[in-house]
């Protein structure tokens, strides 16, 4: 990489979920092509008809597709579709040379990374697990206008739903999750069945549509009916019928197994039914049977995989900065009065703890009613256990543990109330490592192992961790990385302009060493900021790192400051593309 820019845009390419796993040459290469545009409120990217020029991926905000038609003497614009963060434009002008099918504008102010043709298709080949992928998408879009289609949907997604165990609870999942998809988008949606036995009905019956096929040339054909008419096909597949589920699995886009995932292999499957090009794809999702037994889990469950399915998911990114972080528990309170719906939420450093005591299912109130225990630095400096010797730290973080262990105690990442994603980087190889397995407080450790300060956290196997701030201060990537969509982020390392007492004359050594520190993960938080939708910097005048005792100030300042974001953050939480088509 040869300048700031092109590191600026690798950046962005990496939080990208399609290009996360491509080798660091991969991306540079990317980078190296791409340019970034911006786009505002009703600004065109381009016009229906005109020939394609480039490829495109969105890197923030959102844009609608639209078809311009005449009728009689006026001519009428008729949305079709919106595409957000991680979406790709002109795939099917670049791969066809065909001209737009569609017009397309920014719906607020959109940063987009352009590649242009010709060093798209070289990059293609260049490349070809991501043409792969590519592929996938191209095929979809096409399915969803052929010639002869008047163009009303950009793309349909067929997931096929199945289980060996409990065919009966697999097609109450298909309804229950064709119902969710509905309501949360407007979008269409239908249930197909083939040769199945029905035994589920729905209030809405024109929602299913049952039909009894005699080879698989004919369920082709039934099937591509519906193709370029719903935004959404879920098939109900009836494993005893080989050729048939192996039809209908190799026509989806995604397969939701519903199983014991202890007895299931994903390779096996995906050999039986000749998928291997499946193999390491995202293709395969796989459920554990028993978290849909009970009506209340069963409803739970459906709706958290629909709003991943449909691209509402909300994640909320915590950045690390000590004190200035518990703003962050400001945030929580102003979101939690007003019922925004936060799907996932990645942490570094103090993020890391603030967000792990939220994800457990601590109200943001008792969280801060925690914090009031530090009525000065003397009730801090109880939490510090200086280390006899300190060859690795000056603080060996045990009095930490039994802090964090009085509110989480044992819990896993699989027994918090929200999804969780901890931050941390292996001081060896010196990589960004996201922690979404095994103990949650184990987790917090390593993430908040400030080099020097703190004892790194060592696993069993030998691995050393440090604070996460190293590699990943605002983890906005964590997110996007697994296809979030809606991202709010609140940062808490202060800026160069932001008045702090780091600039006081006489500074210890730690102060300078802490100072340093962040100095260098604000510069990487200006990278990840630009992937969020709604980015919150609450960094309190006059105050400095260590100044927990002062966590009432922050705390009100983080309040204030999600209250002046609040319409915002309701707009990303609750709009979406309604259709009626």
């Amino acid at each position: 990489m040869t300048d700031l820019k092109t590191l600026g845009k690798y950046y962005l390419l990496s939080s990208l979920r399609i290009l996360s796993n491509l080798s660091s040459a991969d991306k540079s290469y990317i980078a190296e092509r791409a340019s970034l545009r911006e786009l505002k409120r009703h600004e065109n990217l381009y016009l229906q008809g005109e020939p394609g020029q480039f490829f495109y991926i969105i890197v923030n905000g959102s844009v609608e597709l639209y078809k311009t038609e005449k009728n009689d003497s006026q001519t009428e614009e008729r949305s079709v579709g919106i595409l957000r963060k991680g979406d790709f434009l002109g795939i099917i002008s670049t791969f066809t040379d065909k001209p737009h099918i569609y017009s397309a504008r920014g719906m607020g102010d959109v940063k987009i990374l352009q590649i242009p043709k010709s060093d798209f298709l070289e990059m293609i080949e260049r490349v070809p697990t991501l043409s792969q992928a590519l592929n996938k998408v191209l095929t979809r879009r096409l399915n969803a206008t052929p010639a002869d289609s008047n163009y009303k949907i950009v793309e349909t997604n067929v997931i096929s739903v199945f289980s060996e165990e409990n065919e009966s609870l697999a097609s109450q999942y298909a309804i229950e999750l064709s119902d969710q998809i509905v309501q949360l988008t407007g979008k269409k949606a239908i249930v197909l069945r083939f040769n199945k036995r029905n035994r589920e009905f729905s209030p809405n019956i024109a929602k299913i549509k049952s039909y009894h096929s005699e080879n698989t040339s004919e369920t082709i054909e039934i099937f591509s009916k519906y193709q370029n008419s719903y935004h959404y096909i879920i098939l109900d597949i009836q494993e005893d019928d080989y050729d048939q589920t192996r039809t209908l699995l190799n026509k989806s886009d995604f397969c939701h197994v519903l199983t014991n995932p202890a007895n299931f292999s994903q390779k096996d499957f995906l050999l039986k039914y000749d998928l291997e090009k499946e193999l390491n794809s995202d293709y395969l999702k796989v459920f554990n049977l028993l978290n849909f037994i009970e009506k209340k889990s069963f409803q739970k469950n459906v709706t958290k995989i629909s709003r991943d399915v449909t691209g509402m998911r909300i994640g909320l990114a915590l950045g690390g900065g000590a004190a200035f972080g518990l703003a962050q528990i400001g945030v929580l309170k102003v979101l939690e009065k007003e019922n925004i719906p936060i799907d996932i939420i990645s942490g570094t450093s103090i993020g890391s703890l603030v967000g792990a005591l939220w994800a457990s299912g601590i109200p943001a109130l008792e969280i801060e009613e925690a914090t009031e225990s530090f009525h000065s630095l003397f009730d801090i400096l109880k939490l510090v256990d200086l280390s006899l010797i300190p060859r690795k730290g000056l603080i060996s973080g045990n009095n930490i543990r039994k802090f964090l262990e009085g509110y989480i105690g044992n819990k896993s990442f699989e027994e918090m109330e929200r999804e969780l994603r901890i931050i941390t980087c292996d001081i060896n190889r010196r990589e960004e490592v996201i922690l979404k397995e095994g103990s949650v407080v184990n987790a917090i450790m390593a993430s908040t192992a400030i080099p020097g300060l703190f004892n790194p956290f060592i696993t069993e196997n030998g691995t050393v961790y440090v604070d996460g701030g190293v590699v990943n201060p605002l983890p906005v990537s964590s997110l996007t990385i697994e296809g979030v969509q809606r991202i709010i982020s609140v940062n808490a390392m202060p800026s160069p302009e932001d008045s702090v007492r780091s600039n006081k004359i006489n500074q210890s050594i730690m102060d300078i060493f802490i100072n340093s520190f962040y100095s260098l993960q604000y510069r990487l938080c200006k990278y990840s900021f630009q992937s969020s939708d709604v980015f919150m910097s609450p960094i309190l005048p006059n105050s400095s790192w260590y100044e927990f005792h002062r966590a009432k100030d922050f705390i009100q300042l983080g309040e204030r400051v999600c209250e002046e974001n609040i319409s915002a953050i309701k707009e990303l939480a609750y709009k979406e593309e309604i259709f009626k088509v």
